[in-house]
């Protein structure tokens, strides 16, 4: 695993922790998105946002087989 994605775990657990703590709200967007999906140059990424300039917004490219689809699912199951 890369540092990246092990950042982009690390994000993931901190959403998953703040979100059993009842007296914080934590607002935060997970997304994953490919350009020119269904084509030979597809490049897919995925992201995890807090807000602005905070240490734990992440974005990674994806690996592997480059659609919109794999990018969803990644974010969604990290």
């Amino acid at each position: 695993m890369t540092a990246v994605h092990d950042r982009l775990a690390d994000a993931l657990y901190t959403v998953l922790h703040e979100l059993n703590n009842p007296s914080r709200n934590t607002f935060v967007d997970a997304d994953g998105c490919c350009l020119g999906n269904g084509t030979n140059n597809a490049r897919a990424g995925i992201g995890v946002y807090f807000g602005p300039n905070d240490s734990r917004n992440v974005g990674a490219p994806l690996y592997g087989t480059q659609t919109n689809q794999r990018a969803e699912l990644t974010v969604s199951r990290s």
